[in-house]
């Protein structure tokens, strides 16, 4: 059923984007200065989840239009703090996109910040692997004149380029303050003073350009990734994967404490929880590492097993090529990097026996996964022991003939 929006005065939603910003510059003890570091917004102040996935996918909408791009660009699960952004827009897949990936996630936020309170909380659908619903509110280009998405792009501009970084930056490029228009192809009757093309004086913008590269660059940075500048603890990514359980930290890049401090609140990682990649290489889950502290990339899910699932079994699960297939086979190959998306996995469908069950199964796995590795050792001895054979009676044939008749004689 269609959510009746009422009107809000521009101004309403500027002052709330100005409230905000200034609230996480508080809370987190950072200036507010361009370019506005979104992610840390959703994720550090407002505590809302970022995931990609294929949209049109994951609520069963057909792609069409000219060349099949997505109408689904992003959607909020209001209840869960989640949002999800179409694949098509990850930047480290897609770094051209980067710009429209920041644009989304900051019109998500709009609808969080204004729209939250008309959706009442859905009933919890129970997923074996997580809390499930509807999306609050799916933003489809399509349907961008409705009311509720002018709000929110409305939120996401104020909230992106704030009137006083915009007017700062301005001042410093004309300081007279004279309105102006950009020199036009064709010379048009205007009141305005008429400019050339301008050198953007925007702190880390180095170059000469247009007006809409000098605000690309204004709104547009990389807030992905951790810092690495004084880094102690290791970020894991499948470059670490060791065999079929362990883990290398030595070839890991280092990030810093207050990272690690960050997606351990955030993630809330368990001794049982299990990690499995999403992203270039699929699957080979194994559980958390042995060490006190580390970090995980992108790459990687952190899957925590529900009540009433065994981890062992969840992790042998897991490790069968059935399901590796058949989430290979859910995954879009046609975008950048094939990444698998966390509403994909949370579909993935999963035999349920009791609990004194699933640790009989385990148990057996356990017991024939044992004898397989005596049976491994007692080929590689025999074949040790057969090498040695063959050598020594090779050596034999192949000795001088003196050489044994002298043997013979001693």
């Amino acid at each position: 059923m269609t959510k009746f929006v009422s009107y809000v005065p521009d101004e309403a939603i500027e002052k709330d984007a100005q409230a905000l910003l200034a609230g996480y510059g508080h809370a987190r003890g950072v200036t507010i200065e361009a370019p506005i570091a979104i992610d840390d917004i959703i994720e550090k102040y407002l505590k809302i989840g970022i995931e990609f996935d294929d949209t049109h996918r994951l609520f069963g909408v057909p792609r069409s239009g000219i060349g099949f791009d997505p109408d689904i660009l992003g959607a909020i699960f209001f209840e869960q703090k989640r949002i999800v952004i179409d694949e098509s827009l990850d930047p480290d897949a897609n770094p051209a996109r980067e710009g429209r990936y920041r644009y989304t996630v900051a019109h998500e936020v709009g609808h969080w910040q204004l729209h939250r309170a008309l959706f009442g909380k859905d009933p919890a659908q129970i997923s074996l692997l997580e809390t499930n619903s509807a999306p609050s509110v799916v933003c489809r280009s399509s349907q961008a004149k409705a009311r509720i998405e002018v709000q929110a792009d409305l939120y996401a501009s104020c909230l992106l380029m704030p009137r006083k970084l915009v007017f700062s930056a301005w001042d410093e490029v004309f300081p007279d303050r004279k309105q102006r228009v950009l020199q036009p192809a064709t010379p048009i009757d205007h009141p305005f003073v008429e400019i050339a093309r301008f050198e953007c004086r925007i702190p880390s913008a180095d170059f000469t350009g247009s007006d809409d590269q000098a605000l690309e660059t204004f709104a547009n940075p990389s807030h992905r990734y951790p810092d690495y500048s004084g880094g102690t603890v290791p970020i894991l990514s499948t470059r670490e994967f060791l065999g079929d359980d362990g883990w290398n930290p030595k070839t890991a890049k280092l990030t810093t404490q207050a990272f690690w401090e960050f997606q351990k609140e955030i993630c809330d990682f368990a001794e049982h929880d299990i990690i499995f990649a999403r992203k270039g290489r699929l699957g080979l889950p194994r559980f958390l590492p042995p060490f006190e502290k580390f970090t995980f990339s992108h790459t990687l899910f952190s899957i925590k097993p529900m009540t009433g699932l065994d981890p062992a079994y969840l992790l042998w699960l897991l490790r069968r090529d059935e399901v590796v297939a058949w989430l290979t086979n859910e995954m879009n190959q046609n975008t950048g990097v094939p990444t698998l998306g966390k509403g994909k996995t949370e579909r993935l469908p999963i035999p349920l026996p009791p609990l004194a069950e699933q640790r009989r199964i385990v148990a057996k796995v356990d017991e024939l996964m044992a004898l397989c590795d005596r049976l491994e050792a007692s080929l590689t001895a025999a074949a040790d022991t057969g090498r040695r054979l063959l050598d020594a009676m090779l050596a034999e044939a192949l000795a001088p003939t003196a050489a044994r008749e002298l043997e013979a004689a001693e």
